[in-house]
């Protein structure tokens, strides 16, 4: 007699023998690269008793995570899991400034972050058609630590130097207590493709936004694109 058992939509064949069973439990590994893009008001301190507005950044993430996803239905699934990220953020403005034989001192003023995070993640995913699926996650992160910089360069003229003989000034290169923990809120859309049984990859893209501001003193709006890669094992 050939028996045939059938779960998450999978067609795993196992044996003609019985008892067996598909598991609803899996363990994951998941891989993830993103781009951030950030807008609202970032008041920095250049601490030389001045204070300048960014109003717009763009950057990047990378993740590693860990996790467990629980089969609670044949098409709905909970996952948890933590990780560690690094991000990046680059603000950038100009500014315009006058000299003293009429013209014009046009600066790029750049303020730049990068900081590594304990991230978790709470999540469920809902199996729209055959192997596609959508799911909502909610994700944080906890700052382990923070870097931040701020360089000026001359735009024009072309003759304006800084005091060290060339166009560029950093005004300072350290640790940041500006940045803060932070929580998303992700819609993400994913497809599971089996492999030998019980294990199974899901490529997944996602888009995200946060629920609070993660730089301190100020609101900011912070959105990423991210898409990654899960590897799945049944247990």
């Amino acid at each position: 007699m050939y028996v045939g058992i059938y779960s998450q939509s999978f067609d795993w064949e196992l044996s003609n023998r019985l008892p067996f069973k598909i598991p609803n439990l899996y363990l994951y590994g998941d891989l993830g690269y993103g781009l951030n893009f950030l807008n609202g008001e970032v008041v920095v301190d250049t601490e030389q008793n001045n204070f300048i507005r960014f109003e717009d950044a763009n950057g990047n993430n990378f993740r590693l995570a860990v996790g467990v996803e629980y089969w609670y239905l044949d098409n709905l699934t909970f996952n948890v899991g933590v990780g560690f990220s690094k991000m990046t953020d680059k603000f950038s403005q100009t500014e315009n400034l006058p000299i003293f034989n009429g013209e014009l001192l046009i600066l790029q003023n750049s303020y730049n972050s990068y900081y590594n995070n304990l991230t978790f993640s709470l999540g469920s995913k809902y199996r729209l058609y055959d192997k596609l699926n959508i799911g909502g996650i909610l994700f944080g992160n906890m700052a382990i630590s923070a870097n931040h910089n701020f360089e000026i360069e001359v735009l024009a003229p072309q003759w304006y130097l800084f005091k060290n003989g060339t166009k560029n000034s950093e005004l300072f290169d350290n640790k940041s207590n500006e940045i803060r923990g932070s929580l998303h809120l992700a819609l993400e859309l994913s497809y599971d493709i089996q492999l030998n049984y019980p294990i199974y990859i899901t490529p997944y893209f996602q888009g995200s936004r946060n629920l609070f501001s993660q730089y301190k003193n100020s609101e900011v709006n912070f959105y990423m694109l991210n898409f990654g890669l899960r590897f799945n094992y049944g247990i």
